[in-house]
């Protein structure tokens, strides 16, 4: 949408980044480039195009944040977007899952929080569940839940306020 019916074109611009191993960082982030000036995956982020599609044969098993730089004088606007690449072998035990949405859109920073772990499509038994959160600021929480739980407990007092923290959960069939 360009409510101001500006003469200059949409311009993008895109960008690649890993998940570094945990405890690894890179000038204090737990991210760094996924392309070099010489890989295949450079040329897909150079199209300048609004939309990308990269094959996974360029990528690997890891988790990675993809993001698009939307510029049109005078504005400009940033969107991110998390993928995980498993291997096959992974993939086939994988289901599809979410967490569920909260009761209120907020919460205090001094309030317990508990998350709830939804598989979409199928019966919940037989599921182990794997949690992975992390924040703006490095630091450790207080999770009271066991890891392979449905819900996702952390303790009170245990989150900073201010910081925005990214919670994902995967879900797996139990090998049978």
């Amino acid at each position: 949408d360009d409510p101001e019916n500006s003469a200059s074109p949409f311009s993008y611009e895109w960008a690649c980044e890993k998940r570094l191993p945990v405890g690894v960082d890179v000038d204090g982030s737990p991210w760094s480039s996924c392309s070099s000036s010489k890989s295949v995956l450079e040329l897909f982020l150079q199209t300048g195009q609004s939309s990308l599609s990269v094959p996974t044969t360029e990528l690997g098993v890891g988790d990675y944040r993809f993001s698009v730089t939307c510029n049109k004088e005078p504005r400009a606007d940033t969107a991110l977007v998390y993928t995980r690449i498993v291997s096959a072998a992974e993939q086939a035990t994988m289901l599809q899952c979410a967490v569920a949405p909260l009761s209120t859109p907020k919460i205090s920073a001094g309030e317990r929080l508990q998350l709830t772990a939804r598989v979409i499509g199928e019966a919940a038994d037989g599921v182990t569940y794997k949690w992975t959160v992390t924040s703006s600021q490095p630091g450790s929480l207080d999770i009271l839940s066991p890891p392979s739980s449905r819900f996702l407990v952390v303790n009170a007092g245990s989150l900073v306020g201010g910081l925005e923290y990214t919670v994902q959960v995967q879900c797996f069939r139990n090998k049978r």
